[in-house]
């Protein structure tokens, strides 16, 4: 469920809210302050299924920096691509089923050597998979309210401590490879929207995705001077599938861009 973040928005407090965008990559270990975690392989199989999970919408208030979770009782059908997936959402429950994706989408979907700049970004150097001809396929789920609305599902939570400007933001996202693939790519140090007073690192990472379905688990730590908005953040990732909350958010996009309104993650606080 890849979610796109922005990263242009002018103030400390859109700073605090935002992370990257999900990049396919993980760590062979544990994220750091994590250790006593425990974090289920993330190796699914063909088939994955998940009923009577309560969902979750998640708020964001910028008046003293807190995120909040209230449950979501409304019902959706969801819309799912691979269209192997079939999802909904009956009065705040969660009922979904991961199958494999149709040979057709699979033949129509690019190898990973020649769609790894986009599952990237600028967050890696030298990114390489092997074999090349592997396909990857990233879940996606949401609700189509019309061209410029639409609801997003994922699983994630996140903790913002406005007193000292932290945040923390926990992911898992969904893969599908037709085969077993190992994926690498060097760490570094970046500057997203090219302001240097803002900084974001990433390690060296070795991936094995096996054939299946696969959940990626993504830890973004962001620390940000609320005065002068510098700071810096840490992006790490692993393979595996922990117990985090299934969050359902809707979105208008025809109006501003306003501060705790991102792509797939957070909700404006109306108060």
């Amino acid at each position: 469920m890849t979610r796109r973040r922005l990263w242009s928005l002018p103030t400390a407090t859109a700073a605090l809210v935002l992370a990257t965008s999900l990049v396919l990559s993980c760590y062979m270990m544990k994220p750091p302050g994590y250790d006593n975690e425990d974090i289920p392989n993330g190796n699914l199989g063909n088939i994955v299924e998940v009923s009577d999970v309560q969902v979750y919408e998640e708020f964001f208030n910028e008046q003293n920096f807190t995120v909040t979770y209230s449950p979501f009782r409304g019902t959706r059908i969801l819309t799912a691509f691979p269209s192997s997936v079939s999802a909904r959402i009956d009065s705040g429950i969660l009922s979904l089923s991961l199958k494999p994706p149709s040979s057709s989408e699979l033949a129509s979907w690019p190898a990973i050597s020649e769609n790894i700049s986009f599952l990237y970004g600028d967050m890696f150097n030298n990114v390489r998979a092997n074999p090349p001809n592997a396909k990857v396929i990233d879940l996606h789920i949401q609700y189509n309210m019309g061209v410029s609305k639409f609801g997003y599902l994922y699983k994630g939570e996140s903790v913002v401590n406005g007193n000292i400007g932290k945040l923390t933001d926990k992911y898992v996202d969904y893969f599908y490879a037709d085969k077993d693939v190992t994926i690498t790519g060097e760490g570094k140090t970046f500057y997203p929207g090219g302001d240097t007073s803002f900084s974001l690192t990433t390690k060296n990472t070795s991936i094995k995705l096996k054939k299946g379905w696969n959940a990626v688990y993504e830890v973004d730590v962001i620390t940000l001077n609320l005065v002068t908005e510098a700071g810096s953040g840490t992006i790490t990732y692993t393979v595996g599938d922990p117990n985090l909350k299934w969050v359902y958010d809707e979105y208008d996009l025809s109006g501003p861009i306003l501060p705790g309104r991102v792509w797939g993650h957070g909700r404006d606080a109306q108060n």
